[in-house]
């Protein structure tokens, strides 16, 4: 017989002294747990005919009706891209807008930025004036890095004008002599021309 508990002895002790009587302690066998499947192992395992028919067979009919359509319209040939302004077009735009506002410029000065070690060759530069700028055409895109533009733009005793790339659209002639006005008008007011 096990050891009772101390609440079953309490219990005992209380029983005793009322009735006088002898008590007698059962241990109660207790219940098990059930236990329940856990996870899927109650699941047969697949054979590789079924395999290929449940996860290789969608996307084969998807490929095969994919294969069967005819590229018409956007997803036919690539569209071609559009065309860029070429460098000799706009450097002859923009050093007719310098000119016009009485500034003459010499074709491709090389220059050192400040805080650099190479020299790099601008499209046009005033070296009395100290104005310039640069077109930024496929051919310049590995000399003229960002921090050489940065440079450029931030030198204070020179004042160089960096004109991005354009497309070739009907107004791109405007865009660029804008871009110079707006340029010059900016010396003006500074006081550098």
């Amino acid at each position: 017989m096990k050891k009772p508990t101390r609440s079953l002895r309490l219990l005992r002790t209380a029983w005793f002294r009322a009735n006088g009587r002898r008590l007698e302690v059962r241990s109660v066998k207790q219940r098990r747990i059930p236990r329940y499947p856990r996870g899927e192992y109650l699941r047969r395992p697949q054979t590789w005919g079924e395999l290929a028919i449940h996860r290789l067979l969608p996307p084969a009919l998807l490929l095969s009706l994919l294969e069967s359509c005819e590229s018409v319209g956007p997803t036919g040939e690539p569209l071609s891209d559009p065309t860029m302004v070429t460098e000799a077009e706009a450097r002859g735009i923009i050093d007719a807008a310098f000119l016009r506002r009485n500034i003459r410029l010499t074709p491709d000065v090389k220059i050192r930025p400040a805080g650099l070690t190479d020299t790099v060759s601008l499209d046009g530069y005033n070296d009395s004036l100290k104005v310039g700028y640069e077109y930024l055409a496929e051919s310049d895109q590995s000399s003229f890095l960002p921090v050489v533009q940065m440079a450029l733009e931030g030198d204070p005793s020179r004042h160089i004008r960096i004109v991005k790339k354009l497309y070739d659209t009907p107004d791109h002639q405007q865009i660029l002599r804008g871009q110079v006005d707006s340029f010059v008008d900016s010396l003006k007011v500074a006081g550098v021309i």
